[in-house]
């Protein structure tokens, strides 16, 4: 059954998703594939999970191991 996402779930998914964007770019231009991946992984993991705290929790969990790699 489908159901519509949150306000926040849209939020989240729409920043995580820049977030990953730009990671990718960055990381197809500098050669890192662990950049790639971590940017496809924030672009596209909205969409597979539900709940705002769930969306919230993966999203600041990828985008500290992008940070930090």
């Amino acid at each position: 059954m489908f159901t519509w996402p949150s306000p926040s779930d849209l939020l989240a998914g729409i920043l995580f998703g820049a977030i990953g964007f730009v990671a990718f770019s960055q990381g197809r231009r500098q050669g890192k594939s662990n950049k790639v991946w971590l940017g496809v992984a924030l672009m596209g993991y909205s969409t597979l999970v539900s709940g705002p705290w769930l969306t919230w929790g993966i999203g600041l969990l990828l985008t500290a191991w992008l940070w930090m790699s």
